[in-house]
């Protein structure tokens, strides 16, 4: 579930019990004055942070307190569904209770994210209104709220930015559980647009909801091209003597492309010149490893994704080596990085992003760094964030993979172990345990080969920045995946 939210202003607002019941009256209240007949509601909650080896236990124990409808959807989500019979008065009150008894039933912080769904009778698709925050101390802390539909677009883009209307609808609830104010018919048809202004939204928020500069682009090529298509037919067909537009159309249709097309090569050039201004900075000078102590971190402290992987971690039967910076991360970027060393003598690495430049992210956001040393002198390393991009380095003997997909360290370790037992078939070699305190000695070690062999061949040739901003990553980089 992990989605973390990124936000330059984070709003931490205590949500209490009462005022979920208050939501859900309003909401109620809205959706009538907007014209709708009463709709069926459901409650969805979904709890992440616990230790994996934990998971069954709570969900039991979950299960005993609040009643069925608990189950693992995945081994690090609980998921919780409530249905609500609103004939009942006493429903939304009861929600008040149900809140407080999920805050109460864990000692340690956790994520908590509750989707109250509104399915209306006369459409075939659901209204949903998202709450995400934290349960901590026996409170929920309330850190993002936005109103999503269908698929999941619309989660992304409000992971990066917060939803407009955030603002108004808190402030719309402040009043109305105080009766201080009566609640708008215009409000509430923002609340519950009608079907064309909620695809007409939908739209603009589909072209929103980009994750890179050249997916947007794309988008608006898109967009543009059917639309300026379409209007140049229709006006052909309805009226002939106005083909003229015809050819207008199909003008501004060229136009758009160019400027697609424009754009994407300046993403290519965007993306080689800052890449390789980044890895020039990195490799032109030695790598340089800090020990550190998180446990003495504010920030760390209270970071949840920290806690929990540094447990599941653990369980995998890795043992702790240390805390450390690095100067190779940017100035501007903020992250945990906590050193493992597995059973087998292999180092894990796992890295945290809590900000970046003004932005801070809740939970941190998790990438992991795997490697194993061979004794023919190559080395097996696999990863699970964005690359792939370089074609391998000559010289180098490294068996590289990346798994995007592998979102925690175990699913992760697991194809490593896969790929590393095919690569010591194929090598004719076998792997070369390391120490503990041998994992930042290779790693400085691995560092300074790169460097003579970068220096040589270019920080970041034109083919990586046109793979780059396609995000297409070498094949050989994704082969022997078991799944």
């Amino acid at each position: 579930m992990q989605l973390s939210l990124m936000r330059k202003d984070p709003m931490d607002r205590t949500f209490s019990g009462e005022d979920l019941r208050s939501l859900v009256q309003l909401l109620l209240d809205a959706c009538a004055l907007a014209g709708n007949a009463t709709p069926q509601v459901a409650l969805t909650a979904t709890l992440w942070g616990f230790a994996r080896v934990h998971g069954e236990g709570l969900r039991a124990q979950l299960a005993e307190e609040l009643g069925e409808g608990v189950r693992l959807r995945d081994p690090d989500t609980l998921e919780l569904t409530t249905p609500l019979d609103l004939t009942s008065g006493s429903a939304p009150a009861a929600l008040a209770t149900y809140l407080e008894g999920l805050t109460e039933f864990h000692e340690e912080s956790l994520l908590l994210e509750l989707r109250l769904r509104f399915a209306l009778p006369q459409e075939q698709e659901e209204r949903a209104f998202v709450l995400h925050g934290v349960l901590e101390r026996g409170k929920f802390v309330l850190q993002g709220l936005w109103r999503t539909g269908e698929g999941d677009f619309q989660d992304d883009t409000y992971q990066f930015n917060p939803w407009p209307d955030e603002k108004k609808l808190l402030q719309k609830l402040h009043d109305f559980s105080r009766s201080e104010g009566a609640l708008d018919a215009a409000f509430c048809k923002e609340l519950f647009p009608n079907r064309s202004t909620k695809a007409a939204g939908g739209a603009v928020v589909w072209l929103l909801s980009y994750k890179t500069p050249q997916e947007w682009c794309q988008r608006l090529g898109v967009t543009l091209g059917l639309f300026l298509g379409l209007l140049a037919l229709i006006t052909s067909a309805v009226a002939p003597f106005l083909s003229v537009f015809l050819g207008f159309g199909l003008v501004l249709s060229g136009l758009a492309f160019l400027g697609v097309l424009g754009l994407r090569l300046y993403m290519i050039y965007y993306c080689r010149t800052q890449m390789s201004a980044m890895n020039k900075r990195l490799y032109t000078a030695p790598l340089v490893f800090t020990q550190a102590d998180l446990s003495q971190d504010p920030v760390a402290q209270g970071d949840i994704a920290l806690r929990k992987l540094t447990q599941d971690i653990e369980a995998l039967g890795a043992q702790c080596v240390g805390d450390v910076t690095s100067s190779s991360l940017p100035t501007e970027m903020g992250a945990f990085l906590r050193l493992f060393c597995t059973d087998d003598g292999t180092a894990l690495m796992l890295v945290l992003l809590h900000h970046n430049n003004q932005t801070q992210v809740r939970p941190s956001k998790a990438n992991f760094l795997i490697r194993t040393e061979l004794e023919n002198g190559g080395r097996c390393v696999t990863v699970n964030n964005d690359g792939g991009y370089r074609k391998p380095f000559p010289g180098l003997s490294v068996v590289a993979r990346v798994f995007t997909k592998a979102r925690h360290p175990a699913d992760l370790l697991r194809k490593h172990r896969h790929v590393l037992a095919l690569t010591e078939q194929r090598q004719g070699t076998r792997r070369r345990p390391l120490a503990p305190h041998e994992i930042l000695e290779t790693e400085v070690l691995y560092h300074e080969q790169l460097r003579t062999v970068i220096q040589k061949v270019g920080y970041f040739g034109w083919g990586d920045a046109f793979r780059m901003s396609f995000q297409k990553p070498l094949l050989q980089y994704q082969q022997d995946e078991l799944d």
